[in-house]
C-alpha cells in the first residue's frame, strides 16, 4: 500500500508542477533567462556563496 500511495503522491506532485509551469508568463521566463549572466557572475565572485537573488 505504501508504494501505491507514494506513486499517487508523485503523480499528483507532477501534475501540480506541470500546471504551474504551463501557467508561467513568457515575460517571466524571459526575465529569468536574461538575469542569468548576472547571477552566474555573482556566484563566481562569491566562490559559490549566496547571491542577491
Amino acid at each position: 500500500m505504501g508504494r501505491t500511495s507514494s506513486k499517487i503522491s508523485l503523480l499528483i506532485n507532477y501534475l501540480e508542477f506541470s500546471k504551474a509551469w504551463n501557467e508561467l508568463n513568457e515575460s517571466v521566463i524571459k526575465n529569468l533567462v536574461n538575469s542569468m549572466p548576472e547571477r552566474i557572475f555573482q556566484v563566481i565572485n562569491r566562490n559559490g556563496s549566496c547571491t542577491d537573488y
